[in-house]
């Protein structure tokens, strides 16, 4: 009995020695494959910084343009006949340029997009962030339909000044999205003239005028993006905290 009594203390002790084993192995592997999951996590959180800041500056960029456009369509509305006699060719170019605006936010989604199609958006453990990514593809939507306004709008004016003798260019006071516009200097710049002529066609003047209402309500659509971009932005680690990778488990 007493030899039967050891062979099976002997045996438990194997079992439980097997056991602990077994649950150590799971405790290693579930602690690596968080260790995995906060790495990826980490270099999501970096792709994102860099998407949305690039967003940022683009959207910047389009709602500083319309600004500009309707402020240059007011002026041309105040303009006195006289006042196209004294007015620079540079100047003259630029209001009629500003008569179609066609820019539009052409956002960056690759990360956001690839992260909700492939389900990868739940290694982001911050949910508050993960709203507000997919919120900020709601705005992008929503805006899209005023963005077609301003587009429509912009054409519409440009067949017009091509019926009237455009289209026109001037490099020092083109303005792109995408930086400046090289090559097309054997287009010649519009002239106070040009300008003049324009602003006499009810064509011309009544789509460059209601151009900027187009603009205004899709400004509203920008700055609404454009705050969400800068709480995301917020909810993101700085560069020099997304470059500490997490502690190997």
């Amino acid at each position: 009995m007493a030899q039967d009594g050891g062979w099976f203390k002997s045996r438990l002790g194997e079992v439980i020695a097997i056991v602990l084993s077994i649950l150590a192995a799971f405790a290693i592997d579930a602690g690596w494959d968080e260790w995995q999951d906060r790495n990826d996590e980490a270099e999501v959180l970096v792709d994102l910084r860099a998407e949305y800041e690039r967003n940022l500056d683009l959207v910047q960029q389009v709602i500083d343009g319309h600004q500009g456009f309707i402020a240059d369509v007011g002026i041309t509305s105040a303009l006195a006949p006289a006042d196209f006699d004294t007015m620079s060719v540079n100047t003259a170019s630029r209001l009629v340029l500003s008569l179609a605006n066609p820019w539009t936010f052409d956002p960056s989604l690759g990360t956001t997009e690839t992260l909700i199609s492939s389900g990868r958006i739940a290694l982001i453990r911050d949910r508050g962030l993960t709203e507000m990514l997919t919120t900020f593809l709601n705005y992008v939507e929503d805006a899209d339909e005023d963005a077609n306004y301003v587009r429509s709008g912009a054409e519409f004016v440009w067949r017009e000044q091509a019926r009237l003798g455009g289209p026109w260019f001037n490099g020092e006071v083109e303005r792109s999205a995408q930086g400046a516009l090289r090559g097309l200097d054997f287009i010649p710049p519009a002239t106070p003239a040009d300008l003049r002529r324009l602003w006499a066609d009810p064509h011309v003047r009544g789509g460059a005028q209601w151009n900027p209402l187009n603009a205004a309500d899709y400004l509203v659509e920008l700055e609404r993006i454009r705050d969400l971009i800068e709480s995301i932005l917020d909810r993101l680690p700085s560069a020099s905290d997304a470059a500490d990778p997490p502690s190997t488990p």
